[in-house]
């Protein structure tokens, strides 16, 4: 359903609610254009509000970065003991040719 809402002569302030009864705000695009005859100048606000959290999303996301964060800590991990084998046979073969002359 297009629907088109024009406001002239606005001098201060104009406060759009869409209700989500009436519009389906989940999936709904809402374009808003703005123009001016003379010069204008102003802020454009948008607060959408959300009154419960959706606790699916809120695990879904807390996981996923719970996870990579894991991946990332089991990587640094295998990093860190292969640079401690690479250490250890160096000085391995220090010890052996030190024990050599």
């Amino acid at each position: 359903r297009n629907t088109l809402l024009f406001v002239r002569n606005l001098t201060n302030r104009l406060v759009l609610t869409l209700p989500e009864k009436v519009h389906d705000l989940g999936s709904t695009r809402f374009y808003i254009a703005v123009t001016a005859v003379n010069q204008a100048y102003g802020t454009m606000f948008f607060r959408q509000d959300q009154l419960h959290i959706d606790l699916f999303v809120f695990f879904s996301v807390f996981f996923s970065c719970f996870f990579l964060f894991l991946a990332a800590c089991v990587v640094a991990w295998k990093a860190k003991q292969a640079a401690d084998v690479r250490r250890a046979r160096r000085r391995h073969v220090v010890e052996m040719l030190h024990m050599a002359k």
